[in-house]
């Protein structure tokens, strides 16, 4: 991105800053990046789970991936 800060710089950024206070440029590329993160994480573990209900309800087969 461009960006001259190391991970710690831009997590520092981002955690140093006071409730409501602007984290400045790095700050927001850490958040976006977390916040990003966490949508993924989120989407594979619904996903995963509600696959793990079709398997046990008997609507999916175990090879069915």
């Amino acid at each position: 991105m461009g960006r001259e800060e190391d991970e710690a710089a831009l997590r520092d950024a981002a955690l140093f800053t006071a409730p409501g206070g602007d984290p400045g440029p790095a700050g927001r590329v850490f958040l976006a990046f977390e916040w990003l993160a966490a949508r993924i994480t989120g989407i594979y573990l619904v996903s995963g789970l509600v696959r793990t209900w079709l398997l046990e309800l008997g609507y999916l087969l175990p090879c069915n991936v």
